[in-house]
């Protein structure tokens, strides 16, 4: 006997069953194979909005996505996004002829100013207390400031002290 007499006949219903079957497994690979091109167009789409969502920092000018939490160059919390929750700080340095060639120094928060006899610095600060640090050269130390929404904090410092120099603050809110 040869291999083809020991074959069996298939049954009219096992040969529909086969067909069904190359059937729906033809149209899985074809509804699969759809499915990844919709997920290669919709992550194309996703690239695409990213770029089109890129601005630059508003610290550093590193162009950054829209969305992120903060500046990868910089660390800027919400870099593309203006926020308006600051307040002016003026500080002035009171003329006084002990202290005519000497300068000092200021600094709260990030800002760092030199500021000689007579002059006058004006910083924007976010609200909140904050440590306002200075060396004006008969003194040095820190002083705790509030900066409020809307307000204008002037500080006008000069030197008091019989014995020991010490800066003496006025401090004051204007609108």
């Amino acid at each position: 006997m040869t291999s083809e007499n020991n074959k069996k006949p298939y049954s009219p219903e096992f040969k529909q069953l086969m067909r069904s079957s190359r059937l729906i497994k033809s149209r899985l690979i074809k509804e699969t194979s759809n499915l990844d091109d919709e997920s290669k167009k919709d992550q194309q789409l996703e690239e695409s909005e990213e770029i089109r969502s890129l601005k630059p920092c508003l610290d550093c000018g590193r162009e950054v996505s829209e969305s992120a939490p903060s500046c990868p160059s910089c660390g800027r919390p919400n870099p593309t996004i203006e926020i308006n929750n600051t307040a002016k700080l003026k500080f002035t340095r009171k003329a006084e002829q002990q202290a005519m060639l000497v300068g000092g120094q200021l600094s709260v928060c990030d800002s760092f100013e030199r500021l000689m006899n007579g002059e006058t610095v004006m910083l924007d600060l976010p609200i909140g207390k904050h440590n306002l640090k200075y060396n004006l050269a008969q003194a040095s130390g820190t002083q705790e400031i509030n900066i409020i929404k809307d307000k204008t904090l002037n500080i006008e410092a000069s030197v008091g002290g019989l014995i020991t120099p010490k800066i003496i603050f006025d401090i004051k809110y204007t609108s």
